[in-house]
């Protein structure tokens, strides 16, 4: 499967209006609508939206091989043990505070693992895990990797990773900027070649802010990245890209469209 830096694209410009056919794998993906002002596609970068936390589930899997378990909620506590990647853990409890590691700040969880107890960082444990729609064999996990920071920006960019394991051993994995770490598997959506997509997206509840999308799809061999969105919307206008797959109303054949819209209310 080619990489989105190998994906060939043409763009076709006309009186305000644009056209950009991406030949991604076997799926063509049409980009169309009105050029928009800042001239940029998608034209967003994925920054850390301020206080959004992982979300973590009364069960969860171990993100890293050899994840560590302490004695209590910091790095400086004693060595309890430790998980081995995809192993299932059941979560008891939280700890107010977050630790900063990696770049990244999240909570310790207290957890049993193996009939003993000790707490866990969070950024060692899937954030959401998934079974392949295709082979349920399959387990997909997805957490944090790491925070990249921009000096002149002041910005940081938050990088999530994707692994996929069968009978206990990965299989493949990926690390991308994301929005956010809110993410559901949305199938197949009629692409063929496809077994499943997630996407991933900020949350972003109140008036004027950007809702940011990342679409990423596995195929049994490879995780790769598809397309990414935005959206922007406040109580008298809306823009941003919608996205119409093959099984949609509007959709054709193996083909992913992306259509930029601005509604005046």
């Amino acid at each position: 499967m080619k990489t989105t830096q190998q994906i060939s694209q043409h763009l076709l410009k006309g009186k305000n209006k644009w056209i950009a056919v991406l030949v991604f794998h076997a799926i063509k993906i049409l980009v169309f609508g009105t050029l928009p002002a800042h001239g940029q596609y998608p034209g967003a970068h994925y920054y850390v939206p301020e206080n959004e936390e992982a979300h973590f589930y009364y069960h969860n899997y171990a993100l890293v091989d050899s994840a560590i378990v302490r004695s209590g909620p910091s790095i400086n506590s004693s060595f309890e043990g430790y998980v081995r990647l995809g192993q299932r853990i059941k979560l008891l409890d939280a700890k107010e505070s977050k630790e900063t590691i990696k770049g990244i700040k999240l909570l310790w969880y207290y957890c049993e693992f193996d009939g003993k107890t000790g707490w866990i960082w969070g950024g060692n444990i899937s954030s959401r895990a998934f079974r392949s729609s295709e082979d349920a064999s399959e387990l997909i996990l997805c957490g944090v990797d790491h925070l990249e920071s921009d000096l002149k920006t002041g910005s940081s960019a938050l990088y999530l990773q994707m692994k996929v394991l069968k009978n206990g051993k990965m299989i493949a994995k990926k690390v991308f900027p994301s929005p956010g770490f809110m993410v559901e598997n949305i199938g197949r959506k009629g692409l063929k070649g496809v077994h499943d997509m997630f996407v991933f997206h900020s949350d972003c509840e109140s008036c004027g802010c950007i809702v940011l999308n990342t679409y990423v799809t596995w195929d049994g061999k490879e995780i790769a990245l598809l397309a990414k969105t935005q959206y922007i919307g406040d109580a008298w206008a809306s823009e941003g890209q919608t996205v119409i797959f093959p099984s949609d109303l509007e959709g054709e054949p193996n083909m992913l469209k992306i259509r930029y819209d601005l509604v005046d209310w």
